[in-house]
């Protein structure tokens, strides 16, 4: 019994403490970084235990530990080569010693989620698998522990000598923001920013207290929210694709450039003036819009579903208007539309779309169809079903 717990203590100290005394550690560099230690049961009464740390921004002090107690696997890393995080999916990639033989490579996933979830593959030094679980290639619920994806933080100072993004003496740690970042503009300086940076973050937030611009020279790509509390946003003549949602209250100028949501379920909260906003969906999604907001299109409008797969556009109070300003071309395709106030003099023309009532200033022409209790009904003799 004695020598069973001094194991048991072992095996804690091994592969779990290293990982909590990291929720310590309030110092990091820019980007984002996964840590911590869970357990799950593979196979009824045999434990697999996954422990691990890894920053984007120094993937050469990370570390994996993995140990399952049916093939009294042990997999130790000897190497972090990739860090990558989509949503709140983390996948690390690197080499180790099993049983303490080198040359093996892994591959460690983890869910952040309600509830957290792993899974793990490792291959032998020739390239062929050695153990993968789930074997399916999905993730396996964990029984107790807890994985944490925390993004990273940058905030604009404005300390350098000039105005762009890629000074790293104008952010915080004199670090420039890296892939993953939360990137914030505040009242630690009202200083306008060049974005000079082609990159992937996790979020823009010109907050409160900014009075500044913001201009992008270069393509936007943010996984999470843009949100533009105060101060100017200037789009330029750039791409921004946004996958979360779009909160306006400040100043948005649109230049020549084009917004795109390719998120689900997205909201575009306050009024804005776009130049080019669009949205594709391929499966059937929902846009909401603030009600009583008006957004204004200055050139090119596309909201587009699918066939079997509509977009519906709605309000965020049913029954309550929000407005639309589109004065160039518009493009709304495979839609379900509610509570749309069109306030242009030209009348919006809709293909293969559905009238879920409250609409002004909407034509859905030879496609129209309409809402008779829970029942779509065809208004018209047409050779697609609504």
């Amino acid at each position: 019994m004695q020598k069973k717990f001094f194991l048991f203590l072992v095996f804690l100290s091994v592969f779990f403490l290293p990982a909590l005394f990291l929720h310590g550690s309030s110092v990091h560099a820019a980007g984002y970084k996964v840590y911590g230690a869970g357990y799950n049961y593979p196979a009824p009464l045999f434990r697999a235990s996954l422990s691990l740390s890894a920053e984007k921004s120094s993937l050469s002090a990370g570390w994996v530990k993995y140990y399952y107690t049916r093939s009294r696997l042990s997999l130790i890393s000897t190497a972090i080569s990739g860090l990558s995080v989509i949503g709140s999916t983390a996948t690390i990639t690197g080499s180790g010693a099993v049983n303490g033989i080198a040359g093996y490579t892994f591959t460690a996933t983890i869910i952040d989620g309600s509830p957290d979830k792993m899974s793990i593959e490792v291959r032998k030094p020739d390239g062929n698998l050695y153990f993968k679980d789930p074997s399916d290639g999905s993730a396996r619920t964990i029984a107790g522990g807890n994985f944490i994806i925390e993004f990273i933080s940058s905030t604009w100072t404005g300390s350098g000598a000039d105005n762009f993004a890629s000074n790293p003496a104008n952010w915080s740690g004199n670090v420039v923001p890296s892939e993953g970042d939360n990137v914030v503009f505040d009242n630690t300086s009202t200083k306008d920013c060049i974005w000079d940076l082609n990159m992937t973050i996790a979020s823009l937030n010109i907050n409160s207290g900014y009075t500044g611009t913001v201009a992008l020279s270069s393509n936007l790509t943010v996984t999470g929210d843009i949100t533009i509390a105060s101060g100017t946003f200037n789009g330029s003549a750039s791409t921004i694709t946004v996958k979360g949602n779009w909160s306006n209250s400040g100043i948005f100028t649109p230049s020549a450039s084009t917004v795109i949501l390719n998120g689900a379920n997205q909201t575009i909260s306050g009024s804005t003036t776009f130049y080019n906003l669009f949205k594709v969906a391929t499966s059937a999604d929902t846009l909401y819009f603030q009600s009583s907001s008006t957004q204004k299109i200055l050139n090119s409008l596309i909201l587009n579903g699918a066939d079997g797969g509509l977009l519906s556009l709605r309000g965020t109070s049913q029954g309550g208007y929000w407005y639309l300003d589109a004065q160039g071309t518009r493009s709304i395709v495979f839609a379900d539309i509610m509570d749309l106030y069109n306030i242009n003099s030209t009348k919006i023309i809709t293909a293969y779309s559905v009238n879920s009532g409250n609409n002004i200033n909407i034509s859905f022409g030879g496609s129209e169809c309409a809402r008779l209790g829970d029942k779509l009904v065809i208004k018209d003799f047409w050779t697609k079903t609504c």
